[in-house]
């Protein structure tokens, strides 16, 4: 029976071993689709995080054009209301400066 007993250790110990590599190779199976599978999703969000970058820069670009535009049309008006301001107060002083020469001088 010791001979038996020593055979039956020996493939034991021989599946103990297939076992262990088996498990090993699975184990590593195992993580390298883990691996693969994060490297996809942080791929895909690199992406999603690029495409809403660039959305939001072209929203930020747009809204900028549209502040401008804005901008721009105030500036023109005030600018349209300074020129009428400024000519009224001309004609004004003029019309001033002409009484006084007037009052001043007669009508010659």
């Amino acid at each position: 029976m010791g001979l038996e007993a020593v055979e039956y250790v020996k493939e034991a110990e021989e599946r103990i071993e297939e076992l262990k590599k088996e498990t090993d190779k699975k184990a590593a199976d195992v993580l390298s689709e883990a691996e693969q599978t994060i490297q996809q999703k942080r791929d895909r969000l690199n992406q999603e995080l690029a495409e809403y970058r660039d959305a939001k820069g072209k929203e930020f670009a747009h809204q900028l054009n549209q502040d401008q535009e804005q901008e721009n049309m105030q500036l023109t008006q005030d600018i349209r209301q300074m020129e009428e301001t400024v000519d009224k107060n001309t004609n004004d002083v003029v019309n001033d400066i002409v009484k006084v020469v007037v009052k001043r001088y007669g009508n010659s």
